[in-house]
């Protein structure tokens, strides 16, 4: 529910309870800098009420509902600005909120200068813990197949992963999991629909759903059969799945809980997504994961996906849910 702080309170209002019909106890939203504070303490107290959590994010890779783009650069001097401000103030402003459970400082970063990169993330989210320093601090990464901190991706130099989250002032680690239906051509078919290339994404798209023609029925048939999912070892989505082996290794080593910020399974898989999602949440919480969030409840047709992931009341995810939030 990425814009609930967005919605307006009588929206506010319905959404919340909608999720916690469901059986959600923690919803991840952003609180990007236009939020408006009177709206997001009605979303506090409308949470409070509900006996529910937030896990609220100050600003996007993507440059959704910001007025600044997130490079280098930005890291380097121009976070200072608007981007630092706003911090400041939201978190002033709702520092004795205990419905606000974590604070991220950024959704999927990346960036090529390493210790630039560093060093904001050690200034700003010790800023936080300064101001606020009852409420969890965490970066927003995905994890898995990795960010991009420096030249390569943290796949292949793990150790920047976990030099990241050592820093003090982070208090959780969080990821973001798309591995059971990820592969290159889905991948570059959602990445060109940010960027816009319709082109590209339809190219991408259609070559997506030829290799997925080809695994579908192996999935399928060790989730309806067998009850248990199934990675290809040497595709995308079965190294998305090793290495987050790694994130739960960090975890354990540096002893701050990890929790899945965003974990979605595409619309395709019809009556089996209730499976597969079971199956994964299980999984996840045998490795140690302390947190699952689902990515996007669409109820009333607000927070669109827009990249088939999406679900609502009516694809029957609340008896799953309620299995483990009960």
């Amino acid at each position: 529910m990425y814009g609930l702080a967005f919605a307006g309170k009588e929206l506010i209002d319905k959404l919340t309870d909608n999720a916690a019909n469901e059986g959600f106890k923690v919803i991840r939203c952003w609180a990007f800098e236009d939020v408006n504070y009177e709206d997001l303490h009605f979303l506090c107290d409308k949470i409070k009420s509900l006996d529910m959590k937030l896990i609220l994010c100050l600003a996007d890779r993507w440059g959704f509902l910001q007025s600044y783009k997130i490079d280098d650069e930005w890291y380097k001097n121009e976070y200072k600005n608007k981007y630092l401000s706003h911090v400041k103030n939201v978190i002033s402003e709702f520092k004795n909120r205990d419905e606000i459970m974590v604070w991220e400082l950024i959704n999927e970063p990346e960036t090529s200068d390493y210790e630039i990169f560093k060093n904001f993330v050690k200034d700003v989210s010790a800023i936080i813990k300064n101001i606020s320093p009852f409420q969890l601090v965490s970066l927003g990464t995905i994890g898995g197949i990795g960010d991009k901190l420096g030249s390569v991706f943290s796949v292949f130099n793990h150790k920047k992963f976990k030099e990241l989250y050592s820093i003090n002032t982070l208090d959780c680690i969080s990821v973001h999991d798309y591995s059971y239906d990820a592969g290159i051509f889905e991948r570059l078919d959602i990445y060109f629909r940010f960027k816009d290339k319709k082109t590209a994404s339809i190219i991408t798209g259609v070559i997506a759903k030829f290799f997925d023609a080809i695994s579908k029925p192996i999935q399928n048939f060790f989730v309806s059969k067998l009850n248990r999912l199934f990675f290809f070892p040497v595709t995308l989505r079965g190294l998305w799945n090793i290495y987050s082996k790694f994130d739960y290794k960090t975890s354990k080593e540096l002893k701050k809980p990890i929790y899945v910020g965003e974990v979605g399974f595409k619309k395709k898989h019809k009556e089996l997504r209730k499976k597969i999602l079971e199956l994964d949440i299980e999984k996840k919480f045998s490795n140690g994961v302390s947190g699952y969030i689902l990515w996007s409840f669409e109820s009333m047709g607000y927070n669109p996906d827009g990249h088939d992931y999406g679900f609502d009341e009516s694809d029957g995810f609340k008896e799953v849910i309620k299995k483990f939030n009960s």
